[in-house]
């Protein structure tokens, strides 16, 4: 019989930033935002759920309490959040209170030693 194999598993990190924008050039800057932090993230060995390009520019498609409420379902499933520098806004403040009740470990932008940290424990 062989031996078992352990496999390292990949953490799944939910980024947490501002979406909505008074200017549709403000939404694009937002995505823009956490696009840089999920492809940082991806580098960084992670699996990226990345609301914003997930959805970007679907407005209108269902109503923006829906996309909240998916994107909250999400969250749940992940293992950590990592929010930028610029997360400030009502929807990432419920986003932070649904990573808190759930004890989702929660990183902020300059975090990352303690990051890769994490995930190199967690996947040991």
């Amino acid at each position: 019989m062989k031996k078992k194999e352990r496999r390292k598993t990949m953490k799944v990190i939910y980024v947490i930033s501002p979406y909505r924008s008074k200017t549709i050039n403000g939404v694009h800057e937002n995505i823009e935002v956490a696009r840089k932090a999920a492809v940082k993230l991806w580098r960084m060995g992670f699996v990226v759920l990345c609301p914003h390009l997930n959805s970007a520019f679907m407005d209108g498609v269902v109503s923006d309490d829906q996309f909240l409420e998916a994107g909250l379902e999400l969250l749940k499933r992940c293992d950590g959040v990592y929010l930028t520098e610029v997360a400030c806004s009502e929807g990432c403040r419920q986003e932070e209170v649904v990573a808190r009740i759930n004890n989702i470990e929660t990183f902020t932008e300059g975090d990352e030693k303690e990051l890769s940290a994490w995930q190199v424990k967690q996947t040991n």
